[in-house]
C-alpha cells in the first residue's frame, strides 16, 4: 500500500488504559498546542489533534482514578481527585470541534490530569514506604490535598464558557479546602487563574499552603518591589501616568485615592520564598495598576498613605492605620 498510512482512533483511551503511558510524546504536544498563537490549521486537523488528545485524557484519568482509590478514604487528596475527575469527564463527554480553542481545551485537561496524577504518585509511594507501628494501619486525616492551578483548569473553563459568577465559582466543591478570603479568590483565580502569563508565574504554587492575611505595609516598600517575571514592567508601565489609570477606573476609586491617599481593595503579595528558596521579600502577585498609581502618586507628590495589601503567608494580621497615618 504504497502512500497509504493508518490512524489509530481510541478516544476512549481503552487500549492505552492497559499499557504504560506514553507520556513525553503527549506532553510534548501538550506543550506545542499550548504555545499555538494563531495556528491557521484546517478543521480536521485540529479535530484530529483534539481526539488524540481526548483518547490520552482518558487513559490519565483511569491511573488517577486507580491511585485516587489506593489512599483512605479519609484522605483529602483522594477527595479532591475525585472532584477533578468528575470535572474531566464532564469535560471529555463534550462534543469535539474543529477549533484551536477546542484543542487547546484538551490540553490544559491532559496537563491538569498530569499534574494530580505526579501527586497521588507522590502519596501512594510515601504511604507504602512509611514505617507502621503495631495494630491496625490509621487512616491518613487532616492532610493537604495539594492543588495548583493547573488543577482548577477545567473550573476555569467552566468559568469562562458559561459565564459563571463569582457567587457560583466560589461555591464549587474543588475550592472547599483553600479558605480564602473573597477578595482573593477573586482576584487571584477568578480574574486570573486562566492568563497565560499569570499561569506561567504561579502555577507551580500550592494552593493550599498558602494564608493571606491582612497587612500594613509602608508605602516606600513598594517602590522596587517586583511582580512576575513574565509581565515585569507592568507596575512601571502604571506609574507613569497615575492619574491616567485612576480616571479610566469608576469613580468611586478615583474618590477614595484622593480622600483616602491609598487602594480601596487590597493588591495581593506574596512571600518570595514560596517562588524559590533563595528569593527573598514581598513580590506583587496581583493589583499591578494599584501599586503603579501608588508609585506614580508619590513620585508626584500627591497624598498618599500607608499601604493594606494581602500578603501571603503573613506573620500576623494587623490593624490598618487611620488614613493618612
Amino acid at each position: 500500500m504504497s502512500g497509504a498510512y493508518a490512524v489509530l482512533h481510541d478516544p476512549e483511551g481503552l487500549l492505552d488504559a492497559e499499557l504504560p503511558l506514553d507520556r513525553a510524546p503527549h506532553e510534548a504536544l501538550v506543550t506545542a498546542v499550548l504555545a499555538w498563537k494563531d495556528p491557521d490549521l484546517a478543521p480536521r486537523n485540529y479535530e484530529q489533534i483534539a481526539l488524540q488528545l481526548t483518547g490520552h485524557a482518558r487513559a490519565v484519568a483511569a491511573d488517577v482514578r486507580r491511585l485516587a482509590a489506593a489512599l483512605p478514604k479519609s484522605d483529602g487528596r483522594g477527595a479532591l481527585a475525585e472532584v477533578i475527575l468528575r470535572e474531566a469527564d464532564g469535560r471529555l463527554s463534550a462534543p469535539l470541534q474543529g477549533t484551536a480553542r477546542c484543542v487547546q481545551k484538551r490540553a490544559r485537561l491532559v496537563q491538569a490530569l498530569y499534574s494530580r496524577l505526579d501527586r497521588l504518585t507522590e502519596a501512594v509511594a510515601a504511604d507504602l514506604t512509611r514505617p507502621r507501628t503495631g495494630g491496625t494501619p490509621s487512616a491518613i486525616s487532616g492532610r493537604s490535598a495539594g492543588m495548583n492551578l493547573n488543577d482548577l483548569s477545567s473550573l476555569m473553563e467552566r468559568r469562562q464558557d458559561g459565564g459563571r459568577s463569582f457567587e457560583r465559582f466560589r461555591a464549587d466543591p474543588a475550592l472547599a479546602n483553600l479558605r480564602w478570603p473573597d477578595d482573593v479568590l477573586r482576584d487571584f483565580l477568578f480574574d486570573h487563574g486562566d492568563h497565560d502569563p499569570f499561569v506561567n508565574d504561579y502555577g507551580h504554587l500550592e494552593l493550599s499552603a498558602i494564608t493571606w492575611t491582612l497587612e500594613t505595609i509602608p508605602t516606600a516598600d513598594f517602590h522596587t518591589m517586583p511582580t512576575g517575571e513574565s509581565e515585569a514592567g507592568l507596575i512601571e508601565h502604571f506609574a507613569q501616568h497615575p492619574v491616567h489609570w485612576v480616571t479610566v477606573r469608576p469613580p468611586q476609586v478615583g474618590r477614595y485615592w484622593a480622600d483616602h491617599g491609598t487602594w480601596l481593595r487590597p493588591p495581593l503579595l506574596i512571600d518570595r520564598r514560596l517562588l524559590g528558596p533563595l528569593d527573598s521579600g514581598l513580590q506583587v502577585v496581583e493589583g499591578r495598576t494599584r501599586v503603579g498609581v501608588l508609585r506614580g502618586r508619590q513620585r508626584e507628590g500627591l497624598y498618599v498613605a500607608s499601604a493594606r495589601p494581602w500578603p501571603g503567608p503573613a506573620a500576623r494580621r494587623r490593624r490598618p492605620p487611620p488614613p493618612g497615618g
